[in-house]
């Protein structure tokens, strides 16, 4: 099969988690590949998931806005919209960076409502 994607995919093995935005639900998952555009996920059981979604990657510190492009069996395909460094992003709402989850829930909600 011929890849015919814009950009360039890197192999990788980030532990993360997508947070549905419809319920406010939390599925950790795995990076299997990543571009500038977008990534593969690994879920351990089939994800119910689909339109907008959070990645949040912590070994990056990002928070990427993205969408669901295709599911099969326990993988998914995403397509990336704007992408947050999170550090970035609490320090410009809060000053300082706090280890509560909840906050960072919280960094991630101010940041795509204002940007």
């Amino acid at each position: 099969m011929n890849d015919q994607r814009r950009s360039p995919r890197q192999r990788s093995r980030f532990q993360s988690f997508v947070r549905v935005l419809k319920g406010d639900a939390y599925i950790d998952c795995v990076v299997r590949d990543i571009s500038e555009m977008g990534a593969r996920l690994g879920f351990s059981n089939p994800p119910s998931i689909s339109g907008a979604v959070e990645l949040h990657i912590p070994a990056k510190g990002e928070i990427i806005q993205a969408n669901v492009v295709w599911i099969e069996n326990c993988e998914c395909g995403v397509s990336f919209g704007a992408k947050y460094d999170a550090e970035k992003a609490a320090k410009r709402c809060c000053g300082s960076l706090h280890s509560s989850s909840r906050w960072v829930e919280k960094i991630a909600d101010w940041v795509f409502r204002n940007g």
